[in-house]
């Protein structure tokens, strides 16, 4: 499909080019090399408690309904590394590998998101995951569980919302798919509760999409309910369930909380474009910070980029 700024869209399930598959190979190849040394960093650091757990489930080989009875968290990492923790032991390797994987994993996927939205953003799209600014390296290295997977969940539903709001669209078959997103988003929001916020728009981009065969999307509703379960029943009967989400500290109103964190809120902001990164993931005391030029063009670029875009989409009347 052409669209009128002389754009392509991909035909569902038009095959990628031989182009495509190289250069997306070449950039998981370039990304793996810029994460390299922080993998090296990783391995020779101390297990962290949550990864420990992580270890402990894999190794325990036999799920849980929470991570190891916390009122949140699936089990859904403890699966991932349950082979590696098999094949490698009570190693610090072992809880690690699955993350770099996973690391890698979220490269390919943003390119083929892109490639959903117009055809020749796939490289671009990829390239830019592949050598983020340095924050997502460290994370990328060191991240907390739970979130890597959810990433890697919530990517792939981003992609399947695209895929499948094409085939609606159309009037493709789209049952299976729908089955199976419905099952992913399940599984996402059971491992972490803020998967809420892209599950949202997704459900939104798909009611829009299937115009005529709403009908349909109740096998994704139910295939969610069903993934989720655990998580559903854990929150009837336990309200600290929720927790994880809630918008300030005990005893404290969310207007105050973020009034406290207004004259910071900066701080985190600059880390995601990489003018302030922490040394250490989730560290805010020590940082290595640009100056005062870089912290004010470098976040102006990116939102200069991110206007962009949305201007381009915005003119796509296929995807209103």
């Amino acid at each position: 499909m052409t669209h009128d700024d002389g754009t392509t869209e991909p035909q569902v399930g038009e095959p990628w080019s031989s182009i495509e598959r190289r250069g997306l190979l070449a950039i998981v190849g370039l990304a793996a090399v810029i994460r390299f040394p922080f993998w090296i960093i990783a391995l020779q650091s101390a297990v962290d408690g949550d990864t420990g757990i992580v270890g402990l489930m894999a190794l325990e080989g036999r799920g849980s309904a929470t991570f190891w009875g916390q009122p949140y968290g699936s089990p859904l990492d403890a699966w991932l590394a349950w082979p590696f923790v098999t094949a490698l032991g009570c190693t610090s390797l072992a809880v690690r590998l699955p993350y770099f994987l996973l690391s890698l994993a979220l490269v390919p996927l943003c390119g083929a998101i892109a490639r959903r939205l117009t055809r020749t953003a796939l490289l671009p799209a990829a390239f830019v995951m592949a050598s983020p600014p340095a924050y997502f390296l460290v994370h990328s290295a060191l991240p907390p569980p739970l979130y890597p997977s959810t990433l890697v969940l919530l990517a792939s539903l981003l992609w399947g919302a695209l895929a499948l709001g094409a085939r609606l669209a159309a009037g493709r078959p789209a049952a299976l798919g729908l089955v199976a997103f419905g099952a992913g988003a399940g599984l996402a929001l059971w491992t972490h509760l803020m998967s809420f916020a892209v599950l949202l728009p997704c459900a939104v981009f798909l009611w829009r999409r299937a115009a005529g065969r709403r009908a349909l999307l109740g096998l994704a509703l139910v295939t969610l309910l069903i993934s989720a379960a655990p998580l559903l029943s854990r929150v009837a009967r336990d309200p600290d369930a929720t927790m994880v989400i809630d918008l300030a500290e005990s005893g404290q109103s969310p207007l105050s909380h973020g009034l406290a964190l207004l004259p910071r809120l900066h701080e985190p902001l600059l880390a995601l474009v990489g003018a302030r990164v922490p040394i250490t993931a989730d560290d805010p005391e020590r940082f290595v910070e640009l100056g005062f030029a870089g912290r004010v063009l470098l976040p102006l670029l990116y939102l200069t980029a991110v206007l962009a875009a949305g201007c381009s989409v915005r003119a796509r009347p296929d995807l209103s």
